[in-house]
């Protein structure tokens, strides 16, 4: 099922992913992942751009092999193979609708922000968006920081944008979270093809 601009969400087992998914949960309605990612093929023409405008590190074996893309303290690139061997739970979600071209660009936003920064900042204003909302108050916070913060929510989401997908559960790229994400795949079963990935 994985094509280019395949979404990912994902569920660590350990205690801080427990944490996460408590603090992202909406009243009555526990969140189920507290992870973003995106996956691509590593082609020729994008390990080059990665290797030399990029100025990444990587292994030519690579190349043609399916990658994770993800802001996790920075914006880094992992082999698909050697990611699922984590310890987590990761769901895929494909939009069934996208063309070549919208594929491309997705990718393309993905991999300008390859060896990018992680913004801790924008989590913690994330955060407090979500706690002023639950007790009832409009909170935006977020939208005062630039393209240039990243979260992994942001990031993926930002990249979907470039296809002309730019809401998630009602909420804009940089307002949603992980779980935002996966409320909106699951309401549109008709345009996100998803599929579990079982333990390795």
């Amino acid at each position: 099922m994985i094509k280019d601009a395949t979404n990912g969400l994902t569920a660590s087992r350990g205690a801080l992913g427990v944490t996460i998914r408590k603090f992202l949960r909406e009243p009555n309605d526990p969140a189920r992942v507290n992870h973003a990612m995106g996956l691509f093929l590593m082609t020729q023409e994008r390990y080059d751009y990665l290797v030399k405008a990029k100025n990444l590190k990587l292994p030519s074996e690579w190349v043609g092999q399916w990658c994770v893309i993800e802001a996790d303290f920075k914006v880094k690139i992992t082999p698909w193979d050697e990611y699922k061997k984590k310890n987590l739970d990761i769901y895929l979600f494909t939009h069934t609708k996208w063309s070549r071209t919208q594929r491309n660009a997705v990718v393309d936003a993905w991999l300008e922000d390859a060896g990018g920064s992680y913004s801790i900042p924008l989590l913690v204003v994330q955060g407090l968006d979500k706690i002023r909302r639950w007790i009832g108050r409009r909170s935006n916070l977020v939208a005062r920081f630039g393209p240039e913060a990243r979260i992994c929510s942001k990031f993926t989401a930002s990249g979907d944008c470039k296809a002309g997908y730019c809401s998630f559960d009602n909420k804009l790229p940089w307002e949603c979270d992980p779980d935002d994400m996966w409320d909106e795949f699951h309401a549109r079963p008709e345009v996100w093809e998803s599929e579990k990935v079982l333990d390795f």
